[in-house]
């Protein structure tokens, strides 16, 4: 395998895996890509024999990480409550009951964050509020429906084991 004979390209697959479980496709979507992008290339010139070639665009992507690491601090510290509130509509089970609505929710977000690589922070900040409206009703419609489904179980479940009869005035 490739990765066992490049280090450079090694280390770059372990970086990206990092990168991406550090939120680095929502958080920096366009250097990650590009550093995505560089691992992918790196591996084909790899395939093909292109050492030299392998070993630039490794170091290339490895160099491309750092301005990722640099851009997803960047993006947390300007949509700390951004990410606060996403935080709560995933603990409420968001992206379960409501994949859809996550989704476009996730995609502006990495929208908003890709303006802040190209350094448009005055555009960014604009966006905030409305992500942060858009989440929250995220987490409040996951909580209804988590309650409502929740109520739902155990109705079901005290039925099947005869609360009608056990207790007919309380069921």
């Amino acid at each position: 395998e490739v990765t066992n004979q490049y280090e450079q390209i090694a280390s770059l697959q372990k970086a990206l895996r990092s990168a991406d479980a550090a939120g680095a496709a929502v958080l920096a979507p366009t250097g990650y890509a590009k550093a995505s992008q560089k691992l992918d290339e790196a591996i084909a010139a790899a395939q093909v024999g292109n050492a030299d070639e392998a070993r630039s665009l490794a170091a290339s992507g490895t160099k491309r990480l750092a301005k990722v690491d640099s851009d997803m601090d960047q993006t947390r510290e300007l949509m700390m409550e951004v990410l606060e509130v996403r935080e709560r509509a995933t603990d409420a089970g968001a992206s379960e009951i409501y994949p859809d609505r996550t989704a476009k929710m996730e995609e502006s977000l990495s929208e908003t964050s890709a303006l802040i690589e190209r350094g448009k922070i005055e555009d960014a900040k604009k966006r905030r509020q409305s992500l942060i409206d858009g989440y929250s009703q995220l987490e409040l419609a996951a909580l209804k429906d988590g309650v409502v489904e929740a109520a739902k179980a155990t109705i079901a479940s005290a039925e099947e084991q005869g609360a009608k009869k056990y207790a007919p005035k309380t069921f």
